[in-house]
């Protein structure tokens, strides 16, 4: 059996239930025994336990902030996406000090939310059993607690002490005070060795390290964003929908082995790689040309002199043919703006790039900017150039 670990994350939440979606699909969920949360993660946790994944996938296709906190919903988008001008700052830091005078963020809607949706009696009572983390400061004592462990009727006030950040109004549960559990243990793992289960699922919201201890176990599975995540203020329905997809397909992207890191690809083997590089000797010429390498024997500038300086381009330090091909397509498919969030066949993008050339991309200045995190810094202007030429030719 299988314990799912859902890390802390604020508005990232909407990737664990992306990922619950997928593990679905995959068959997967009923293996699962256990939910452990942190903060957002226990919430989502209670949706899953209580067999409500799709209505929690409902309330994040239409996230905004008003549902989790006493606000203007324009105002706090504009705090965090507007402009950050001297002309605007005399309203922005009375927009902040109103909401602190008043003891910090009034999360009642949070806490209405909850009330209404979460039923404590199908939690207790599903196959599934539910796991959460909270520090109580009042008595300065982290809790790792299992719905056998909180009172009969507080299993909602625990949710919201398991989620209660700085900056909210801080009151009184049961009498006592609690703080986000993520200042104790953000991703729960180590609390599934207080019950029987075989391997355990981790679905991360964050892309920082985790101990060595937990990256060299080989029954934690681990489902993490290799692209960016927005804020963990950032509640919109644009990130939710955002976070649930891609939530769901680097779920599959684990469990499938897919290639890639912003597209999902269906595996191929090398010898299709080493094909589609093995040009004729016109093709390795302009290649060459571009890269200066054309002194001396044709094949052994392209093979060992161009191929490399390509791998060193696209930041592969330690990679094969297959991984110097998905790159390439990578940075051409994300000009083009092909849809990521579906599973191809290496075919099937080669096809859509074909005749393909950067230069038809409109509103874009600089390949830079998409390729921030495949581009080696070393010389950028210089290997903006070169990328963008060659792959001109490849997929030509």
């Amino acid at each position: 059996m299988y314990g799912l670990v859902l890390e802390g994350g604020g508005a990232r939440g909407s990737y664990h239930i992306g990922a619950y979606k997928a593990l679905e699909d995959l068959g997967i969920t009923d293996e699962i025994s256990v939910v452990t949360g942190t903060s957002i993660g226990s919430i989502n946790g209670a949706m899953i336990v209580q067999g409500d994944a799709d209505y929690a996938e409902k309330m994040w296709r239409e996230a905004i902030y008003s549902m989790a906190v006493k606000v203007d919903d324009e105002l706090v988008y504009d705090l965090i996406h507007g402009d950050k001008s001297i002309k605007n700052l005399p309203r922005d830091l009375s927009s902040i000090v109103n909401v602190f005078s008043k003891g910090g963020l009034d999360i009642t809607p949070l806490k209405e939310l909850l009330n209404a949706k979460v039923d404590e009696e199908k939690v207790r009572n599903s196959k599934m059993k539910l796991g959460l983390v909270t520090v109580n400061i009042s008595d300065l004592q982290p809790l790792e607690l299992y719905i056998d462990e909180i009172p009969e009727g507080e299993l909602v006030n625990y949710l919201i002490a398991s989620s209660y950040l700085p900056g909210f109004k801080m009151e009184p549960l049961s009498g006592k005070y609690y703080l986000d559990g993520g200042f104790y243990d953000r991703m729960p793992i180590k609390m599934l060795k207080r019950v029987d289960v075989d391997k355990a699922i981790a679905i991360r919201t964050h892309k920082d390290k985790v101990d060595k201890e937990i990256l060299n176990n080989e029954n934690i599975i681990m489902v993490e964003p290799k692209q960016e995540l927005f804020g963990i203020y950032d509640i919109t329905p644009e990130n939710g929908v955002y976070g649930l997809n891609l939530g769901y397909y680097d779920t599959m992207r684990t469990f499938k082995n897919l290639y890639g890191e912003k597209y999902y690809i269906e595996p191929f083997e090398e010898k299709f790689a080493f094909e589609f590089f093995n040009r004729d000797v016109e093709v390795m010429k302009r290649v060459n040309g571009i890269m200066k390498n054309e002194e001396g024997s044709v094949y052994r500038n392209y093979y060992e002199k161009s191929i490399p300086t390509l791998f060193k381009i696209l930041n592969i330090d330690d990679g094969n043919l297959s991984d110097l091909l998905i790159a390439a397509l990578e940075v051409r498919l994300t000009s083009l703006e092909v849809d990521q969030f579906k599973i191809y066949t290496v075919e099937e993008l080669l096809e859509k790039v074909k005749g393909s050339q950067f230069c038809q991309m409109e509103d874009r200045e600089s390949i830079l900017a998409i390729l921030v995190s495949r581009i080696n810094p070393v010389n950028i202007l210089n290997s903006e150039e070169i990328i963008t030429n060659v792959l001109d030719i490849l997929f030509e």
